[in-house]
Order: C-alpha cells, then structure tokens, then sequence
C-alpha cells in the first residue's frame, strides 16, 4: 500500500530535498571486459562518474582490488586515440589518491605507471599545460602531477626533466586573473608540494629551472592570506633555511627583482 508523503502530497509544496540518484551496482570485471572492448570511451566516462557520484559504492577501491591497474587504463589510450586525455587522467588521478589513502599494495606497480604516463603521454601532459589548452585541462593535469609528487617525491624529478614548464606556460599557469584564478591555485599548491620532501639533487634541478619558482611570486597581492603564508613558509624552511643550498643559489633565486616584489 502506497503511503502519502506529506511533503508533496499537497502539489504546490516543492519537495525540500531530492533524491539521491540510484545508481547500478558497479561491476569491476564488467568495466575491465568494457575497456578491452570497443566501448572505451563510455566506459571511462561512466567509471569516472561512479567515483564521484556513487556514495553507496567504493568502485576505485573495487576496481584496484579486483587487480584493476593505473597502467591498464593508459594502455586503452593507447590503444585508442581518440579518447581524451583528460578524461584518462582524471581517472589515474582518482586511483592514484585511493591507492594513497587505502595504503593498497600496489604502490610499486602504481609509481611504474606514473612513469609510463610521463613518458609515453609527455606530449599530451605538455599540451594541457600550453596555450591551445583549456583551464579544465591545465586544472586535470596539475592535480595529477600534484598526486603524483605527494605519492611519491621521487616522482618529482621525472616531472622536472620530462614535463614542459617553459616561460610561455608558466604565465599561463601563473597569471592571476578571475579566469585563472583556479588554475594559479593549482599550480601553486603543486609548486610548493614538491618543496616538501624533496631530495636535494631533484631541489637544485628545480632552482635551475629559469623562473619556474619564483614565477608564482608576481601576483602573491591578489592571492588570499593563507596561500600567501603557504607559500611564504614553505620557501623560507625548504630554500632559505636548508643548508644544502648555497648562499649563491639562494641570491640567484631571490634576486633583486624578486625581492622587490615581496
């Protein structure tokens, strides 16, 4: 027997809350079958949407201990080109952080496909951060490259020496307008991740990267107050205050011109 609610019985009240949205009962094994298939693209999209929308169900820890893998996933853009990038990516992030928070014994297999990624997929990751780009692109890609540093700071150097930060992107990334706003945060947060932690040899290739740290720093007035502290302290105790960097490098860095904008 149907119950009357009394919420909408009456039809000129809105109901004051929605329902949540049923989803179907994830399948790691179906999704797999799926993504060998021809059907990548749904596939990935409907994955992805589980992971964010499906509180019911924790499908990326499924999905990783149903022997799922990061590398499987690049595998099926490789194998077909005309999935996006940035879908696949948001998805490696996702797992990336599950592996992370659920201490999963894949983490070796894991830091293997991060460099996969960077090395096979280094055009795409540098197209997102480029001109021809998005900001959901460049936001995507900084995630995953922040994720990455916080999974592992010897992922660091990977980053460093295959991704592109060359003046051109930095502006891009760095530029603080309302537009941008997100994209300025993200990188900002990425930068000074991999301050933290870092190995001394991945640290001096970052300081020789022209502009790379310091980039940030024009445009601190428009950041808000936490971030400007972040990233005030963060530089004080892993640059100015470690004594594995020269005084030289240290003026290099914070010159003149820099100095003046602080």
């Amino acid at each position: 027997m149907e119950v009357d609610n009394p919420v909408t019985k009456n039809k000129n009240i809105e109901p004051s809350t929605q329902q949540p949205k049923k989803f179907r009962k994830f399948s790691a094994k179906e999704f797999r079958t799926l993504l060998q298939g021809d059907q990548k693209l749904i596939a990935i999209q409907g994955f992805l949407q589980q992971i964010r929308e499906n509180t019911s169900q924790d499908c990326a820890l499924e999905y990783l201990q149903k022997n799922g893998t990061i590398h499987e996933l690049l595998q099926s853009m490789e194998q077909d080109s005309t999935l996006p990038p940035v879908l696949v990516f948001e998805v490696v992030n996702e797992l990336l952080l599950k592996i992370i928070s659920s201490k999963l014994n894949c983490r070796d297999a894991a830091y293997e496909s991060c460099r996969y990624l960077l090395n096979t997929f280094i055009t795409a990751v540098n197209k997102m951060l480029g001109l021809t780009s998005s900001n959901k692109e460049r936001i995507v890609i900084l995630k995953l490259l922040t994720t990455m540093v916080t999974f592992s700071s010897s992922l660091s150097k990977d980053i460093l020496l295959h991704v592109n930060f060359n003046l051109t992107n930095l502006e891009l990334l760095t530029k603080n307008t309302l537009e941008n706003k997100t994209v300025r945060k993200h990188f900002v947060f990425f930068l000074t991740t991999m301050l933290i932690d870092i190995e001394y040899s991945t640290l001096a290739l970052l300081l020789d990267k022209k502009g790379m740290l310091t980039s940030i720093i024009p445009g601190l007035q428009y950041d808000e107050v936490d971030t400007v502290c972040f990233i005030l302290t963060t530089m004080r105790n892993y640059i100015l205050e470690n004594q594995f960097v020269s005084k030289t490098v240290k003026m290099k860095t914070f010159n003149t011109i820099v100095v003046k904008i602080l």
